[in-house]
């Protein structure tokens, strides 16, 4: 089973996280299985964006006159799902 292997592997653990969204697993053309997280319900109350965007040309020339950066660390807390069997984190 996906969750016990990937458990196993503490790719993924037990959250802390109040809340989480539903997974579906989808069949993949070449067979196995495609993890899905539903996140329809955050797009339905996230706000959006009023304005368009820039082109990729003007966003480097804003970038290469910048002073301040910002790396963000992304390889824990990315998403926290939910199942019938429980709620997991990646």
């Amino acid at each position: 089973m996906y969750l016990m292997e990937n458990l196993k592997k503490s790719f993924i653990i037990l959250p802390t996280a109040p809340f989480a969204y539903p997974i579906l697993m989808a069949k993949k053309p070449g067979g196995g299985l495609r993890f899905c997280v539903d996140y329809r319900k955050l797009n339905s109350v996230t706000k959006k964006d009023c304005y368009p965007l820039l082109l990729v040309e003007e966003l480097l020339g804003r970038i290469s006159r910048g002073k301040i950066y910002t790396k963000l660390d992304i390889s824990e807390d990315l998403t926290t799902f939910r199942t019938r069997y429980g709620m997991y984190r990646y």
